[in-house]
């Protein structure tokens, strides 16, 4: 089936980000599948350099608050989409998943099951945001 894929990596404009997959969706009756992705393994890799990378504590700060994050993400994606479907006439099938894979893994992933795919991604990085600027995501 016709699929768009919402990726999201934080919770700034997830309203409006879910709102507007939604309504594209079901104007152009297409399934929606909204992807939380947190690359927990390439933020390790990419900040954790020498004997004192791992216990270095900013970026121990920067993991434990990513993990809260992650750890209630589809619950507050369900939420947000379950207030958008009570608001508005919605009927399209749609997922919702997390995930700490990468975005281009996910997006290959996607590719390999269906090859018309539209790509919806947020440009907000909360490996940036929960680290006050300290990371960014390539």
């Amino acid at each position: 089936m016709k699929t768009n894929l919402l990726l999201i990596d934080s919770y700034k404009g997830i309203d409006d980000l879910i709102a507007y997959a939604f309504s594209l969706s079901n104007r152009s009756k297409r399934h929606l599948k909204i992807v939380y992705v947190f690359d927990f393994d390439w933020m390790r890799r990419s900040f954790a350099v020498g004997s004192a990378g791992r216990v270095d504590p900013a970026l121990v700060a920067v993991e434990k608050n990513a993990k809260k994050e992650f750890s209630v993400a589809e619950a507050k994606i369900k939420e947000v989409a379950a207030d958008y479907i009570k608001k508005h006439t919605v009927k399209i099938p749609f997922e919702i998943h997390i995930t700490e894979m990468n975005r281009i893994d996910v997006v290959q992933d996607e590719l390999d099951r269906t090859s018309d795919i539209m790509l919806l991604i947020s440009n907000h990085q909360s490996y940036s945001e929960a680290s006050g600027g300290l990371m960014g995501y390539p």
